[in-house]
């Protein structure tokens, strides 16, 4: 049996997509749970969502900094193809 060394496409599109929504948490957290920096500029795109989560200030911007953590280690699993990483 030969060892598959190629990645599928269908394989590295999901960890791209894992390293998306990581990106957009830790993006979406740090700018919940400190306000006024540069970054808050993106959320001229959605100024609606802003503005409903930006009442929850620390209290909903440390879950997206957890939830971008937990995306960035799931991506580096399933991009090296770990068990725990596919589960």
């Amino acid at each position: 049996m030969v060892a598959q060394t190629k990645a599928h496409a269908g394989i590295s599109a999901v960890g791209v997509f894992l390293f998306f929504g990581a990106t957009m948490a830790l993006l979406a957290g740090t700018t919940l749970v400190w306000r006024g920096t540069i970054l808050d500029g993106a959320w001229v795109v959605n100024a609606v969502a802003y503005a409903r989560l930006a009442r929850l200030g620390k209290t909903i911007g440390i879950p997206f900094l957890l939830l971008g953590a937990i995306l960035v280690i799931a991506g580096i699993g399933w991009l090296r193809r770990r068990r725990w990483g596919w589960r």
